[in-house]
């Protein structure tokens, strides 16, 4: 249910997946990054630490032929440090960080507003945050690039949503 909403408000967002660069930080699976392959993304990113999960999504895809994802297995908060690929001005980013870690969410929210403005191309970003249902409150301070969108929930989850567009 989460990840259908997730996928709904990244289209309303944005429509066109074929010129959309997606990351699925914190990955597990990586069903984020594949779901935004099957839609027509042709350049997707599943970030995660682990090592078995990060073998398993790269055994996925070269199972189901899937040559759009590019696996990393890297912490998530250090990813979103590097450069942005080239070539895109539409980045949509969903993180479902683990609920063990110690309030990430305004650290995620600061790096990925360094990370847009790290590149001239992206014009409009989108950043969908998974959180526990109230546990966290939506962080509202932003920049003037970054507005809090909205705060949508689902059962025992949240979807924190925060829009990015270039000034």
């Amino acid at each position: 249910m989460v990840k259908e909403a997730a996928f709904q408000l990244f289209e309303n967002f944005y429509d066109n997946w074929e010129s959309v660069l997606f990351y699925d930080l914190y990955a597990a699976s990586g069903q984020m990054a594949i779901e935004a392959i099957s839609r027509g993304c042709t350049s997707a990113f599943a970030i995660e630490i682990n090592r078995s999960r990060v073998q398993h999504i790269r055994t996925f895809a070269s199972r189901e032929n899937i040559n759009e994802l590019n696996v990393h297995q890297a912490d998530a908060l250090r990813f979103l440090k590097k450069p942005l690929p080239a070539g895109f001005e539409t980045l949509l980013v969903y993180a479902d960080p683990p609920y063990s870690e110690k309030d990430p969410y305004l650290k995620i929210l600061k790096l990925f507003i360094a990370h847009c403005n790290s590149s001239d191309q992206i014009q409009r970003a989108m950043l969908l945050v998974q959180a526990p249902h109230k546990k966290y409150q939506p962080v509202t301070a932003h920049s003037e690039e970054i507005s809090y969108n909205a705060i949508y929930t689902y059962r025992k989850q949240q979807l924190l949503s925060y829009k990015y567009s270039q000034i």
